[in-house]
């Protein structure tokens, strides 16, 4: 009967693990500093190049559709309110990126104590089927 338990403990144990085991890494594998830097930097890489990539898309249809003539001042201006959007979306798009983060890294650590308690069963499984497998003398 014990042993009919534990078998069906382990089973939940690895489909759980297999349906949210992804979502476990982050907090198995990082403290919530690391974790929350490395998804930080990682925002700042990806949001870099996906606004150059955009800017430089606007930049090249302005000047090639729009203006003719070029005017040294109309270019400084068009950096210069390039370079201020960009410093607002990214403080923007970090803080999104970094909220995420952590809500993720909260969900990882909530399925993480939930699995540790199943572990902690499943040893107390285990514990007690040594307990009746010895004799009472020997420890």
């Amino acid at each position: 009967m014990l042993s009919e338990e534990r078998v069906k403990l382990m089973t939940r144990m690895a489909m759980f693990e297999k349906k949210e085991g992804r979502k476990m890494q982050p907090a198995e594998r990082y403290t919530k500093k690391d974790y929350l830097s490395l998804c930080t930097m990682r925002g700042f890489v990806v949001g870099s190049l996906v606004y150059a990539a955009v800017y430089l898309g606007v930049l090249a249809w302005l000047f090639s559709a729009v203006v003719v003539n070029i005017s040294m001042m109309l270019f400084l201006l068009c950096i210069i309110l390039g370079v201020l959007c960009y410093v607002l979306y990214l403080f923007f798009y970090l803080r999104i990126v970094r909220r995420r983060a952590e809500l993720r890294y909260r969900q990882g650590r909530e399925l993480v104590k939930q699995y540790r308690g199943a572990l902690q069963r499943l040893l107390q499984f285990y514990e007690k089927e040594e307990a009746l497998k010895s004799p009472e003398g020997w420890n």
